[in-house]
This record gives structure tokens, sequence and C-alpha cells, in this order.
């Protein structure tokens, strides 16, 4: 079987102050710096059970 593309879209609601506190990042990143996060934590996990294609 060929690679598979799957587009994933989903919304998650995060305390901003919280994130700055733990990141320590600029205020007005946070909204691109969650969605970095998230999908970096999505594609890692699936490299670790091995479904990803390379």
């Amino acid at each position: 079987m060929s690679k598979v593309k799957v587009r994933v879209q989903f919304t998650v609601e995060v305390d901003p102050d919280a994130w700055i506190d733990n990141y320590g990042i600029d205020p007005r990143e946070v909204n691109a710096d969650v969605k970095a996060y998230a999908e970096a934590t999505v594609r890692d996990q699936l490299e670790r059970v091995g479904v990803l294609a390379a």
C-alpha cells in the first residue's frame, strides 16, 4: 500500500497566561506556539508507534 495523507484539524483551549508562564514566550506568539506544539506532539507520537511514513 502507498502512503496515505491525513489532514487533522482540532481545536484546543489553553490558558494563555499559563502557557506564557510555562514556555516564557511573547503573548503575541501563543497561538502559533500552541499550534506548533500540538503538531509536533502528534507527529512524535505517530513516529514512536511506528506508523509515520518516511
